[in-house]
């Protein structure tokens, strides 16, 4: 059977919920919003699309790890299944939803604002004292 694999960039739109099923397996659910956007050269602009917003399941000790480092607001990258699954609704028609089902999900940090990230004074110094650290008689 062929899947449908795809990678999302996103910000998660509540904290992930963990729940465990009848059968003793954890699950966590969560939602991943993803707005694309483009430069107007009319207006010299950013303009931001319509936003998607993709449910996501993630299970066993993944979803823990989930339910434990991520939070509401977010900004994650995920790589998944797609998975297509049919429901009757309410009124007794025939129905389809899609959703994630993860395979891995990560903090994305290709913006990390400045007040969080601290670069090192002095990187060459802090090689040297690792590399005067290291036994002679290392394999390495």
């Amino acid at each position: 059977m062929n899947n449908t694999n795809l990678t999302i960039v996103g910000f998660v739109t509540a904290n992930p919920e963990l729940k465990t099923t009848q059968s003793g397996f954890n699950v966590v659910n969560l939602t991943i919003a993803s707005t694309p956007s483009k430069y107007d050269k009319n207006t010299a602009e950013w303009v931001d699309g319509t936003t998607l917003f993709m449910r996501a399941t993630a299970w066993r000790g993944f979803a823990e790890n989930i339910a434990n480092q991520i939070k509401k607001g977010d900004k994650v990258v995920a790589t998944a299944k797609l998975i297509m699954e049919e429901f009757t609704d309410k009124e007794g028609n025939n129905r389809q939803t899609m959703r994630l089902d993860l395979e891995s999900l990560g903090m994305d940090l290709s913006r990390v604002p400045k007040a969080n990230y601290s670069a090192p004074t002095n990187s060459n110094e802090n090689l040297y004292q690792f590399a005067d650290s290291i036994d002679d008689e290392s394999p390495f």
